[in-house]
């Protein structure tokens, strides 16, 4: 069973910062989330490369500061057609992932 591209953002969100998943939102940011510091930064963007087979640049990363934000980020890229759609270019990554 394939997840939307939204539900995979989250769960790699859940995975990284798994003590704030129950509380995230498009407003959750490093500033609201526990652990989420420079470091889990760098991870974080690593690991929405690999779950999208997308690559950001340097400025895309410093501008992912909101969870909205890596959702922009995402659309500009065909992940996300739109907030919460999952455009029809993108190809499903099929992997299991556990939360």
């Amino acid at each position: 069973m394939s997840s939307t591209a939204v539900d995979r953002l989250y769960r790699v969100l859940a995975q990284m910062f798994p003590g704030a998943a129950a509380e995230l939102s498009d407003s959750s940011s490093p500033e609201t989330v526990e652990g989420w510091d420079s470091l889990s930064h760098l991870n974080l963007v690593m690991a929405l490369e690999s779950e999208f087979a997308v690559a950001f640049t340097p400025e895309e990363a410093l501008e992912m500061q909101t969870v909205g934000l890596i959702r922009t980020i995402l659309s500009e890229h065909g992940v996300l057609s739109e907030p919460g759609v999952l455009s029809e270019d993108c190809v499903l990554n099929e992997r299991s992932v556990e939360p």
